[in-house]
């Protein structure tokens, strides 16, 4: 199924917990890619392994760091299912982490997220905002008289 291109892209970093190992993670991701695939519009591939940085010793028994490429569709709904699948991915094993990075740059831990706290970042996906809506943000209404005592009557 293709998905448009209006799609949100991600690179999904996901890093093992205490007891997973190489084949392990391998079996868990390619799990998590399945479900990921199963979703509306969704399209989740593995990336490459990138070379291990310099000075890392190969063979120490470590699961390497995963990357997914995942595309959603631009629908919270969606979003949703996509952010509480990681989440119960994180949370067989203790330890394990995902991160998401958009394309831009802007990477965002949502292992443990709270349901509110997932439905306000899928929004600020949804709207291109780089951050979150800040709770404590006033409303305009709660912002007083603007400095030139003058208000928008529009």
């Amino acid at each position: 199924m293709g998905v448009d291109d209006r799609a949100i892209g991600f690179e999904v970093v996901l890093e093992p917990g205490r007891g997973d190992g190489d084949r392990s993670m391998e079996l868990a991701s390619a799990q998590l890619a399945r479900e990921l695939n199963g979703l509306p519009d969704t399209t989740a591939r593995r990336k490459p392994e990138l070379p291990p940085p310099p000075g890392s010793r190969a063979g120490e028994g470590l699961a390497e760091v995963l990357r997914l490429s995942v595309e959603f569709a631009p629908l919270a709904a969606v979003i949703l299912q996509g952010v509480q699948l990681f989440g119960n991915w994180s949370a067989l094993r203790p330890g394990r982490k995902v991160r998401l990075r958009r394309r831009g740059g802007e990477e965002m831990e949502v292992t443990g997220l709270s349901a509110e706290d997932q439905r306000r970042l899928i929004d600020s996906w949804l709207d291109g905002r780089e951050d979150p809506p800040d709770d404590s943000a006033p409303t305009p209404e709660d912002q007083g008289t603007p400095p030139d005592g003058q208000r928008d009557s529009s």
